[in-house]
Formats: structure tokens, C-alpha cells, sequence
């Protein structure tokens, strides 16, 4: 059997950012989810789609039935889809100041205690056993 890459698509530029995040560096609730998708997509490529060429979008606007039948978006998706390469344009899209990414990743802290001790009670102890 001939094994094709797979693509997926999503229109959310803040999802398509958590799923390439390391889902340990996501709060619970976001660190769920992500981890059972990329678990499940583990060996599928990530793409951003423009909402207006997401088939799946159609479904939740108010499509009249008999324009819905006509829609070649629907039955067959984006163009690229039908494209030999199935290879959407890798799109660099830069949400690492976005607030609603930020508000889902753990606060990382670092704690750093560094103790001195006078060492020389220690040492006198010492020598006295010797």
C-alpha cells in the first residue's frame, strides 16, 4: 500500500500555534486537548487555511439548501486540494504576542537558592576526629 502525506488544514492561527507548541508547556485545559491531537497526528503536517477557503466554514454560515448543492468548495474542496501536490503554501504566521496564546502557556518559573556556609566550625569539627 502507497502511503501519501497527510495535511491538515485549520483556519485558527492560535490553534495551529498550540498544536506546534510542546503541549507540556501548555496550561491543563489547552495541554489536554493538544496532546490528544498531536498524539493522533503524530506523523501528519499542520497547515493554516484562509477561513474563506475552509470547506468546513460553510456548514456554519447560513447557506440557502440550493446554493449549498452548487458549492464546489464543499464537494471538493480548496483548490490546492485538487492540486497534483496537495502542498499548501507554509505560512509563517507570527503569534507569539497574541493574548489569547500567551493566557494558555504555563508561567514558567525559575527558583534559585545559593547558600553559603562558613565552613570553618566544620573543618575545626573535623580535624578534631582525625
Amino acid at each position: 500500500m502507497e502511503m501519501y502525506d497527510v495535511i491538515l488544514h485549520t483556519d485558527s492561527t492560535i490553534a495551529l500555534a498550540w498544536i506546534n507548541t510542546q503541549s507540556n508547556q501548555l496550561k491543563t485545559f489547552i495541554f489536554n486537548r493538544v496532546s490528544k491531537i498531536q498524539d493522533l497526528t503524530e506523523n501528519c503536517k499542520w497547515r493554516h487555511i484562509l477561513s474563506h477557503l475552509n470547506p468546513d466554514d460553510i456548514i456554519s454560515r447560513q447557506t440557502d439548501p440550493q446554493e449549498f448543492s452548487k458549492m464546489t468548495l464543499w464537494w471538493y474542496g480548496p483548490q490546492m486540494s485538487q492540486d497534483d501536490s496537495l502542498e499548501s503554501p507554509v505560512q509563517n504566521i507570527d503569534v507569539s504576542s497574541d493574548k489569547l496564546y500567551l493566557s494558555e502557556l504555563k508561567n514558567l518559573t525559575n527558583c534559585s537558592l545559593i547558600s553559603t556556609v562558613d565552613s570553618s566550625f566544620l573543618d575545626n569539627l573535623l580535624t578534631f576526629f582525625k
